[in-house]
């Protein structure tokens, strides 16, 4: 018989089986369960190695910048010492100047005062030998006279004789009040600068000036500021002279210098004078010079005037609007005119069909 149907046999090859498949069973467990143990450990190891190497390069990234954060603080704690010390050095340096200054003033001025004090004392012979043991002759030093009586005349009279004006040419003395007039100092002038605006509307201008003035003892002298005042009138023009009379320093035996302001005129960034008129330059392109458009434009005295333009602009052409200039400076009431110049705007480059277009249009 078959031992399928053979129960003994049949028995027996069940339990083989049976036995068999068991200890494969656990042999394969065993293996499985090895494997899987080491597939778990491996990614935790891989898991900690992750986390250990994010926490050193944070570390690292914290120490960096710690680093640059305590480089920029010594960069600026250097940074403001040298401040400090270009402060100080600035100081010192104004300090010194001031000083210098300061004890250059005073020295000069107890020179002077020890010499005048020495020649009002001690006379000339004061001045050139010096002050006498007696009275402390260690206290100055003598002055050198430069032995020329014609050059202290010259100083202090503005000519060689001073008592030229008394005697006529042939040597007879002339009364006292007919002696020749002092001589003049030469004209002051300084420029004023006024914009065009002022020159319009007109304005006054107040300037202070120093000068010096003889003092009541007819000797000595000393600075004094002086306001002058300028009434601009409207149309002045560019040149123009203002003269102060005898405003100049006074001296002994001369006549004060006049004061001459010249009108200056500083440029404007619309209107351009010429004389009495005004031209205002305009861009246009080549399209309105050919067609015609109008110009607005705003004078001086605040008005908007809208100008039409219908002519065609050629390079030379300019329009002329009557009483639109500046006030004419013998009559205010009466202007000059106003006078429109054009800057024609060429294309830089055209195509083909816009010069046969240009071409049809001009075609006569």
């Amino acid at each position: 018989m078959l031992p399928f149907f053979n129960l003994k046999k049949k028995r027996t090859y069940f339990y083989y089986y049976y036995n068999n498949y068991n200890n494969n069973y656990y042999y394969y467990c065993y293996h499985y369960c090895l494997y899987y143990y080491f597939i778990i450990i491996t990614i935790i190891y891989i898991i900690i190695t992750i986390i250990i190497t994010i926490i050193i390069i944070i570390i690292i990234i914290i120490i960096v910048i710690v680093n640059i954060i305590i480089i920029i603080i010594l960069l600026l704690f250097l940074l403001l010492l040298l401040l400090l010390l270009l402060l100080i050095i600035t100081v010192v340096v104004v300090v010194v100047v001031v000083v210098v200054v300061v004890v250059v003033v005073v020295v000069n001025f107890i020179i002077t005062a020890r010499k005048k004090a020495t020649f009002d004392k001690f006379g000339e012979e004061g001045l050139k030998r010096g002050v006498p043991h007696e009275f402390g002759g260690a206290w100055t030093s003598g002055y050198v006279y430069h032995e020329n009586p014609e050059i202290t005349f010259r100083q202090f009279f503005g000519c060689d004789n001073p008592f030229a004006d008394f005697y006529s040419k042939d040597g007879n003395k002339v009364p006292l009040g007919s002696c020749s007039a002092n001589t003049q100092d030469s004209p002051i002038e300084r420029d004023l600068n006024l914009s065009l605006d002022d020159l319009y509307h007109g304005c006054t201008k107040k300037i202070k000036i120093s000068r010096r003035v003889m003092n009541e003892d007819g000797c000595t002298s000393s600075i004094r500021e002086k306001i002058l005042t300028i009434i601009v009138k409207p149309g002045w023009n560019e040149g123009t002279r203002i003269t102060f009379s005898k405003e100049g320093d006074q001296g002994p035996n001369r006549i004060p210098a006049d004061i001459v302001f010249i009108v200056q005129q500083k440029c404007h960034p619309l209107f351009v004078r010429k004389g009495n008129d005004l031209i205002y330059k305009t861009r246009i392109s080549l399209e309105m010079a050919l067609t015609g458009f109008s110009v607005d434009v705003e004078t001086l005295d605040g008005r908007l005037i809208n100008i039409p333009i219908n002519e065609i602009v050629h390079p030379s052409y300019s329009k002329l609007i009557l009483g639109e200039g500046m006030p004419l400076p013998q009559d205010p009431s009466q202007r000059g005119n106003l006078i429109i110049a054009f800057d024609t705007q060429f294309p830089q480059k055209l195509s083909a069909e816009c010069k046969s277009h240009i071409k049809q249009a001009l075609s006569f």
